[in-house]
Formats: C-alpha cells, sequence, structure tokens
C-alpha cells in the first residue's frame, strides 16, 4: 500500500511518461489548478500529452489500492481519473479519501444491529439491486470539490490557537460583522449586548461558542486574513467571496464535490445518489431529514439515506484524526478526542445517536483486538480502559435514551 508520507512523483523511466517534457508537466500543473473539473475533463478529453500523464497516475492508484480495496469493482475510468486530478492537486485529501473509504467498509461489515443484523444489510435493503456501489462512490470521491479549492486555502496550516488569535486582533466592527453572520448561519439568538463592547463580545465567543472546540474560531475569521492580496485575487476569480470565513469556503467543497460526481455520471442515478450522499456528509441530522424525508432520525435507522450519509461522516472522523501530518482539532490523534469531537457532533445535532453508539461500540471493540503497542499507548491512539468505561456507559445511554 502506498505511503501517505511518500509524495507522488512521474517516474522518469515510466512507460508513457519517459518521454513527458517539463512543459507538459507544468501544463498539467496549471491545470489541475484552474479550479475548475470541467474544464480540466474537457482538456484531458483532447490533449493526448496531458492524459497520459493522467492515465500513468490512474494506474499507480490501481497499484497501490485496488487488490485491497477492489476499487475496480465500484470506480469506472472517469472515476479514477478524477481521483487522480486530486491526487496531484492535493495528496493528503487523496490518501484521506482512499482510506475513509476503506474504515466504512470495514466498519459496516462489522457492526451488527440488535436484531442481529449488520449494518451492511440495513443499507443494502435501500440501494438499488442491493448495490452498494453508490455508497462507495460517495465515500471515495466525497472530497472530489477540492480539486476547485485552490491549494493555499486547504493547505493553510493554522492551528486553532492560531485561529484564535487571528480572531481577537480583527478590528472590532469585523469582529461584530462576523459574529452576527456566525449566529444567522448556525441559528443563534445571540442577545443584542454582547455586540456592544468588545471584552463582552470576545467573553461570548470564548465561553459559549469555542469554549470546547477552538476550531470555530476558523468560522469566524474571514479567508482573505490569511491571504495575500494576490491569493484574494485568485480565489474571487473562482467564485469564493474572500469575505466569507475560512471555514464557509472549505464547506463549499461538498456542493462541488456532488457537481462533479453527476458531471461524470451524466445522469447516471448511480451517480446521482453518491453525488447526494457525498454533499451530505457533513450535514445534520434535521437538515438530511428535511432534504430526503423517511421518517425519523434515530435507529430505528429507518432513513436509510441519512444513517448512509452517516456513516461517510463517521469514516471521514476517524480517518481525519489518525491520517499522519493531518492535525483535526490540533496536536495528536487520540482516541479520547475523537469520541470527544463525535459526542459534540451528537449534542448538536449533527450525528445520530443511536448510530454513534454503535460506531463508538465498534471502535472499542477494534481497540481491544488490537496489540497495544508501547507507541500506541504512549500517544493515546488507544483508549485507556478508564475512558472504556466512560465511552461505553455514554454508548449505553444513546441506545437507551432512543429506545424509551
Amino acid at each position: 500500500m502506498h505511503n501517505p508520507e511518500e509524495p507522488y512523483t512521474l517516474n522518469q523511466n515510466s512507460a508513457g511518461v519517459n518521454n513527458a517534457s517539463f512543459s507538459d508537466r507544468e501544463e498539467l500543473d496549471q491545470l489541475v489548478r484552474s479550479g475548475d473539473y470541467n474544464h480540466m475533463a474537457e482538456v484531458l478529453g483532447n490533449n493526448l500529452r496531458l492524459n497520459v500523464l493522467v492515465q500513468y497516475e490512474v494506474e499507480k492508484i490501481k497499484a497501490a489500492y485496488d487488490k485491497e480495496q477492489h476499487l475496480a469493482e465500484f470506480l469506472d475510468e472517469k472515476d479514477y481519473e478524477a481521483l487522480a486530478l486530486l491526487k496531484l492537486l492535493h495528496p493528503e485529501s487523496f490518501d484521506h479519501s482512499i482510506h475513509t473509504h476503506e474504515e466504512l467498509r470495514r466498519a459496516i461489515n462489522a457492526i451488527t444491529l440488535p436484531d442481529g443484523r449488520r449494518l451492511i444489510d440495513l443499507i443494502l435493503e435501500e440501494l438499488p439491486n442491493h448495490n452498494l456501489r453508490p455508497l462507495d462512490k460517495g465515500a471515495v470521491m466525497h472530497d472530489l470539490g477540492k480539486l476547485e479549492i485552490p491549494n493555499f486555502v486547504t493547505d493553510n496550516r493554522l492551528d486553532e490557537q492560531g485561529w484564535e488569535v487571528a480572531f481577537k486582533n480583527m478590528p472590532f466592527p469585523e469582529q461584530q460583522r462576523m459574529l452576527g453572520l456566525y449566529a444567522d448561519r448556525h441559528n443563534l439568538d445571540i442577545p443584542t449586548e454582547v455586540f456592544l463592547e468588545q471584552p463582552s463580545m470576545l467573553r461570548y465567543v470564548e465561553d459559549s461558542i469555542a469554549k470546547d472546540d477552538k476550531r470555530k474560531y476558523n468560522d469566524l475569521v474571514p479567508v482573505k486574513l490569511i491571504l495575500s492580496p494576490e491569493q484574494v485575487k485568485e480565489l474571487s476569480a473562482k467564485g469564493f467571496p474572500p469575505e466569507k470565513s475560512f471555514a464557509e469556503t472549505m464547506a463549499a467543497h461538498e456542493q462541488r464535490t456532488g457537481n462533479i460526481i453527476r458531471a461524470i455520471g451524466k445522469n447516471d442515478p448511480e451517480y446521482e445518489l453518491a453525488a447526494r450522499l457525498a454533499e451530505s456528509h457533513h450535514s445534520g441530522i434535521s437538515e438530511l431529514v428535511k432534504q430526503y424525508p423517511a421518517s425519523t432520525t434515530s435507529l430505528v435507522l429507518s432513513n436509510r439515506f441519512a444513517v448512509m450519509a452517516q456513516v461517510i461522516k463517521l469514516a471521514d472522523i476517524k480517518q481525519a484524526m489518525k491520517s499522519r501530518g493531518r492535525s483535526y482539532r490540533g496536536g495528536p490523534s487520540t482516541f479520547a478526542k475523537k469520541f470527544n469531537e463525535i459526542r459534540t457532533q451528537v449534542e448538536a445535532g449533527k450525528i445520530i445517536p443511536y448510530l454513534a453508539a454503535l460506531w463508538l461500540e465498534f471502535e472499542l471493540d477494534e481497540a481491544d483486538r488490537i496489540n497495544a503497542s508501547a507507541e500506541a499507548a504512549a500517544t493515546g491512539e488507544l483508549p485507556t480502559a478508564a475512558e472504556k468505561q466512560m465511552i461505553r456507559h455514554w454508548a449505553d445511554h444513546q441506545k437507551f435514551s432512543e429506545n424509551c
């Protein structure tokens, strides 16, 4: 399997690319940075030289992952090409996407429901011809929208303390504007007096918004604040208002992912379902039920679309926190922090409580099967006995509450 720490590079001695000129590689680099998937696909369809380079990347993907993840069972050639473009532009996002699918498949095959069925059986009942292809596609392609977001945004390395400092150093009128917009987006009823004086505003944000998750400061800082004038100009040219927060700008990849998958599928119902799943994997329960009504929000798990979108979300969280070189909430990834992330999202109505409980129980069982190496124990990758007890108690409470 490919080591995510090793960058993908074109091998000068590889068949099909050994005659590729430096200018060809430069042209391909400019193409994948164009921020327009449809334009990329059109150019590659008419430019054999660049297409050969992309096909070489496709073959590397197949060689690295097909055997273990059976990608060929659900990915078509255009899917591979889109993933190759993502790999060229955002190698981390590509690796994350591949392994998110791997985490999802492992979990849905292992999680057992109270009636004895596996979670995968419940999901298959909803899918046309009992075929997992739409879910597989949606999971492995859930970040394709990042093809249309510039690297200087997606590769930003400002940590949670950095976002906090950025917000607190903003002029007071700008802080007022961003907090007002945040309140509108998240349906918050913030008292008027909070906006009157800067100290009270900073105290409110620290105590009521960012108390348990300082990442939320990046939803209060306009993306233009962390960019150069040239980058702001480029971002605007690609249709991203620089006055929006960094979090809003990144969230735009969700809808763009759906659009790209639909463009690849050309009205194929399988791709339409994959697109809906991918663009909904960050949605909360109420949004999913509103968009795709099927009844409830629990398990009872009768809203099967919501279940599928949320297993992508849970796999996304797990993989994001374990990926090397990627900090999910700043600092090292730990089992306890992963639990806190899931619990926070459950409490915010973002994850189905019963599904979260089943997922965490699966992860605890998986951790029990792992030989706790000294390194894993030291880094907190495996939960302590006290953490296991606490998490199982929380999971039991969620399931009991859902059944009452």
